[in-house]
């Protein structure tokens, strides 16, 4: 069934903006950080996302990327996804990207990805 933004039937809730959050498994140096670290930021980041936009969908996955070297570098990541309604999105937004800049700093990351609508950004 395809719904027409607007013409929603009566029971729906329309939560039209889509953002994900790619949890990394490493350290600076590249290093898996062990099943339990990686468990508790992956738990952390869900809260987050339940607190701000009530919900989320996650799922594994394979980072990939070509370090200054040139070589290939392959990573476990967790891709959280969240829908939000369109009203309020961005105060509760720049919540989450401040908070996901600290946990920049905390985890030892270069960068976070951060998707929202199927543009990535990395949060630096």
């Amino acid at each position: 069934m395809s719904i027409t933004k607007g013409a929603e039937p009566s029971g729906f809730t329309a939560l039209p903006i889509e953002q994900a959050v790619y949890v990394p498994s490493t350290n600076k140096q590249q290093k898996f950080i062990g099943i339990g670290a990686f468990d508790s930021r992956v738990n952390e980041t869900r809260k987050k996302l339940h607190s701000l936009f009530g919900g989320s969908t996650s799922i594994n996955a394979i980072w990939g990327f070509t370090d200054s070297y040139g070589r290939l570098i392959k990573e476990k990541v967790v891709k959280i996804t969240s829908n939000s309604v369109v009203s309020g999105f961005k105060p509760k937004q720049r919540k989450l990207i401040m908070w996901l800049k600290s946990k920049k700093r905390l985890w030892g990351q270069e960068a976070i990805g951060y998707e929202v609508e199927t543009d990535l950004f990395f949060i630096k």
